[in-house]
């Protein structure tokens, strides 16, 4: 029942719809409180005990231990947000859930502000600049980046111009590859972690990532 006004809709009308849906009833947590909750939802869904790391597969204590075990990764990076570096008060796109994954420090700092590009096997920086997050993980991320584009609709998916603009501003919101995530989202399909993540941001912030139900 959750889409239910959306059904039989298509293109850019059910964009539309959705970009309302998603934002009704919508309650941002502060970037802050994303510490404790992301230890909940990326937990491992056989040992809660553990958080599941992005791109490079960790399973780490998931008590908030200030950083040492794991930190808050943007999936869609915050310096591409079109705001400003996010504080632990704010409740904003840099504060969203659905945009934040657990993530070990050093794979963050090499990850930077990348967009999205192809390769396959483990993640890595690319020959085109670009990163790849992984055969595990690359569905999960074009489906995060789906969503950011679907509830912020400044946010552009492309499949170029991503260094256009300065940091941290409106000028420099565009993220991609578009094209390679569509091919991702088909290649990894959605899994029992994803589904379980989904319930547990729904609980907390109220509202739903189409792309994984």
């Amino acid at each position: 029942s959750y889409y239910s006004v959306a059904n039989s809709q298509a293109g850019e009308t059910l964009k539309d719809t959705l970009h309302t849906l998603l934002n009704t009833g919508f309650t941002p947590t502060t970037y802050g409180e994303a510490r404790q909750l992301l230890g909940v939802a990326d937990a491992l869904i056989n040992d809660p005990s553990l958080v599941y790391t992005i791109y490079s597969s960790n399973e780490v204590t998931s008590t908030w231990d200030g950083g040492d075990s794991w930190t808050r990764e943007h999936v869609w990076p915050n310096s591409r947000l079109g705001l400003e570096r996010v504080d632990n008060s704010d409740r904003n796109q840099a504060s969203d859930l659905h945009n934040l994954r657990a993530i070990v420090q050093s794979v963050n700092a090499s990850r930077s502000d990348r967009f999205y590009s192809a390769g396959s096997g483990m993640h890595g920086i690319n020959t085109d600049g670009g990163y790849y997050p992984g055969d595990d993980h690359k569905g999960d991320v074009a489906r995060i980046l789906f969503y950011m584009a679907t509830m912020y609709d400044f946010l552009k998916l492309a499949d170029e111009g991503f260094d256009l603009g300065e940091t941290y501003t409106m000028d420099r919101v565009t993220m991609g590859k578009l094209s390679v995530l569509l091919d991702w989202h088909k290649e990894d399909p959605v899994d029992a972690f994803e589904t379980k993540r989904n319930q547990v941001i729904f609980e907390a912030q109220g509202n739903r990532n189409p792309f994984i139900d």
